[in-house]
Formats: C-alpha cells, structure tokens, sequence
C-alpha cells in the first residue's frame, strides 16, 4: 500500500494527514535529540556523585589505615552500600593490592553501568585504590519514564491540534465550499438567481467566490443573449414567412387584376344600365345587390395589389388638427348614410405633423370603416401631445361591438379578418388593420390597441411631430 493510498480524500483529511506526519517526524527528531542530551545529563550526574563518594571513602579509606581500625572500612563499605541502591559494588584494596573490603550489593545482579577507581595515595605516594561500581537502572527508569510522559504529552498535543485544525477548517474553509457548492447544485439558482458575495471568507476563498460570482453573471448574460437571438430568429422567420406569403400574394394578385378588372367593370357597368331601365323593384334590389358584391370583389383585388407592393409615401409637413377636420366632414355624409353614424373631432389649436396625406386618408378611411362594420354609431377622434415622445397621438374611440382579447393578437397580421360573408356586406379580406400598421411604420409612426370590450374599441395612433 503506498502513501498516495493512504492519503484522505477530503480537505481536512489531508491537511491533519500531512500534518501529523510533519509533527511525527519532528518528534521524533527531537525525542532522540532529548533523549541523549537527558541521558548524558544524568551520566554526568551520577559520575560526579560516584567521584564525590569515592573522594569521600578515600578520605575514609586513609584514616582507619593510619589507625589500623580495618573495621572501620568494612563498616564504612557495607554502610555504603546499603544506603545507595545504585552502588552495586565497592573494593578497596592497598598498595600490595590485598584487598581491605569487598562488598556486592546482595539484591541487585547486574553488568555495572559506571566503574569509578580512585587511587589512594599518601603523601605523593600509592596506598592502594578504590574500585566504585555504580548501575544506571535509575538513569534509564527516568528516561523511560520522561519518554512515556513526552509520548503522552505528543498524542495530546496530537488530538488537540487536529481537533483545532478540524474546528478551523470546518468553520473557515470546508462549511463555505459547502455552502457553494449546495448553490450550484440548484440550477434555478445559477441560471436564474444571484448568489451571495460572502464578506467574511479568507482572502483565497473570497476569490473563489467572486470567480464563481462573476462566472454566474456571464453565463446569465449569455443566456439572456441566447434567448434575444432566438427571439429575433423566430421574428425573422415569422417576418421572412410573411415576406414570402405577400409576394405569393402579390403575383396572384397581379394575374387576377388583370383577368378580373374587366369583368368587374362590365358587371358593374350593365347592372347599373339594368337599374336605370327597370322600374321593377324586386330586380332593381337584386341588381344592387350584383352592383355592391362586384364593387366588393374589385376592392378586394385593389386590396390586394396596394398589400403586395411596398407603399410609396410623399412626407408632408401638414396640420394634423385641418386636415383630420376637413376629412371628417367629407366622410360625415357617408357615416350617417349608411349606419347611422355620428363623427366627433376633440382638438388643440393646431398640430403639425409629418406625413403622407394620402396613407393617412386611407388610415382613417379603414378605422370609420371597421367601425360601421363593427355597427358603432358613434366614433371620437381625440388628437393630443404624446408626453413619453415628441409626437402626437390621435385617440380613435367607437362604441361597437368589440375585440375579444385572443384575437386582438392577431387583427395587425395580413389576411386575419374578424368579419363575416354575407349578402350585405364585404366579407373583408384581413389587409385593412395590417395596412394601417404598415403605413404608419413607414410614415415613423405606430398603431396599437388600447382598449376592446362589449362597448367599443380604442385605438391608438402615433405620429412625429414637424419639430
């Protein structure tokens, strides 16, 4: 098993687990450098104790052979003995080397750790010598007993320091990597929230943390640019779709012009020749009715042609507030003969205005239009300042029938017609609101619905101002 095997996977695993090899071998460095400093201490000791003793039992030694009281060093050697447990043996012999006393310690059987001779000498001269045997069983006790204290005092400092290392990380390093990590699990939280820029990590994980932060931020801003651009690609698509359906249009319309305008214009010519020259009622409604469906059918192709083709559009600067005026009271007659209509013009003094005369016409020709489709009898114009732009809004109210909310989505989109066939009335063919909407765009302007319910519609009309 090697070391790599052994090593943790987790932070605080391998931080206590190189650690606690940097300290083991640190101790042990300096348990073997205590160890033979102590020892040499305590050597040293117990010589300078055995040279002191054998000084003394010289001195001794010397006194009783001068008094031949030979007893006295016996005594004095079993005394000696007998009191030091560490003193195994002494020998005192004299200058003929015969031995004076010998004595063993009776309990203790071992080498000797320390051998002390001390030569006796009387005035310059030999008198015999002193042989000290000493045992180093309590130098080594007390280094045995150091080493276990030092072992323990280690295992203690040991648990303390990892327990404080653990406490540390945990608190400072490990719970904070937690946190964000448990924050990037959560894919609603990267994608769609912000996460926390803790203030109180270490400097190494504060970067972390903004890195982590400014990552999120990039990767929220390029979502958001991916949802931008497909947007914009379904717009152009939907836009291309469009492109592609008025051209379509725009070349069958061509080709029934051509085959249609003609046998429109005789139907309508010899149904008015037929009424003028009957005085039968019932035929001259039928011949109207011939009359009103052909003049329906070749609208609906000029309809169809003006969609096709982009508008051209002459810009004019022009009073908005005169020339809605005078257009309205052409188009009163008209209003109240067919349904009853009444035509009311709200106004500031002036407002100019530029615009294509001739598209606006056809604008407010299409609303008072759709509005006596829709059976309204009244309609309120309401010209005013645009206070979000420079521009003016034309407020177009009628109290017919209204606009439920689903299709409201859909009235600016070529060929979608809210309108229904019948006998008496033009069917629509769906260009009228998208024609509005496209003329206004080209003239920097915009037509949006307001309001629609069971008591009318509002639209609102935007156009630049001649600054």
């Amino acid at each position: 098993m090697t070391l790599s095997q052994l090593r943790p996977k987790t932070l605080a695993g391998i931080l206590n687990f190189y650690l606690g090899i940097g300290l083991v071998v640190i101790t042990l460095a300096l348990s073997v450098s205590g160890y033979y400093f102590i020892s040499h201490i305590l050597q040293e000791s117990l010589k300078s104790k055995a040279l002191a003793l054998a000084e003394q039992v010289s001195t001794l030694t010397l006194d009783a052979v001068m008094l031949q009281e030979y007893s006295i060093i016996e005594r004095m050697s079993h005394d000696l003995v007998n009191k030091n447990p560490d003193l195994l043996k002494i020998k005192i012999t004299n200058q003929h080397n015969q031995v004076l006393s010998e004595v063993t310690h009776a309990e203790i059987i071992e080498s000797p750790g320390l051998e002390i001779n001390k030569p006796l000498t009387f005035f310059n001269r030999p008198a015999g010598n002193i042989s000290l045997h000493f045992s180093t069983t309590s130098i080594n006790q007390s280094l045995l007993q150091l080493s276990i204290l030092a072992a323990l005092a280690f295992l203690f400092m040991l648990a303390s320091l990892f327990f404080a290392v653990q406490r540390l990380l945990s608190k400072h390093v490990i719970n904070p990597i937690q946190d964000l990590c448990l924050e990037l699990n959560s894919t609603q939280k990267i994608f769609y929230e912000t996460l926390d820029l803790k203030q109180d990590l270490p400097d190494e994980l504060s970067l972390l943390n903004n890195a982590v932060y400014k990552l999120q931020q990039a990767l929220q801003q390029h979502i958001k640019s991916l949802a931008t651009a497909h947007e914009f690609s379904a717009k152009a698509t939907q836009n291309l779709c469009q492109s592609q359906k008025l051209i379509t249009t725009g070349q069958m319309a061509a080709g029934l012009a051509h085959n249609l305008n003609t046998p429109l214009a005789n139907i309508i010519g010899y149904s008015q020749m037929a009424i003028q020259q009957t005085e039968d009622n019932a035929l001259i409604e039928r011949l109207q009715i011939i009359e009103r469906q052909a003049k329906n059918c070749s609208d609906a192709v000029k309809n169809l042609l003006d969609s096709a083709k982009k508008p051209e559009l002459i810009i004019q600067s022009i009073d908005l507030v005169s020339f809605i005026d005078n257009l309205l009271q052409t188009m009163t007659p008209i209003a109240r003969q067919k349904s009853n209509m009444r035509l009311q013009f709200n106004h500031p003094t002036s407002a100019l205005s530029k615009i294509d005369p001739s598209s606006f016409e056809q604008i407010i020709f299409n609303l008072i239009s759709n509005s006596m489709e829709a059976n309204a009898t009244e309609m309120i114009f309401t010209l005013m300042a645009d206070e979000e732009s420079p521009g003016w809004k034309l407020q177009v109210e009628d109290n017919g029938e209204g606009i439920d909310k689903e299709t409201q989505q859909k009235v600016f989109k070529a060929f979608f017609s809210t309108k229904t066939a019948n006998a008496q009335s033009n069917s629509g063919t769906g260009l009228g609101l998208y024609l509005n909407r496209t003329l206004l765009q080209q003239m920097h302007g915009e037509i949006t619905i307001q309001k629609s319910d069971q008591n009318g519609t509002t639209f609102l009309l935007q156009v630049p101002i001649d600054a």
